[in-house]
């Protein structure tokens, strides 16, 4: 699990990024996500569908 968030992390988007849109699941934005590594940043996380339910 800590390896998928870190890859989302690498491939966020910036804040001006278009709504993302996906067939199954669902993505919440996380705006001014801070981090020891990396400035603050807004990121986008996708969600399985089977972990919202």
């Amino acid at each position: 699990m800590k390896k998928i968030v870190f890859i989302i992390l690498l491939f966020t988007m910036l804040s001006k990024a278009q709504e993302v849109k996906v067939s199954s699941g669902k993505v919440q934005r996380i705006k001014n996500f801070k981090s020891e590594y990396v400035d603050a940043r807004t990121i986008d996380e996708y969600l399985q569908f089977h972990l919202f339910q």
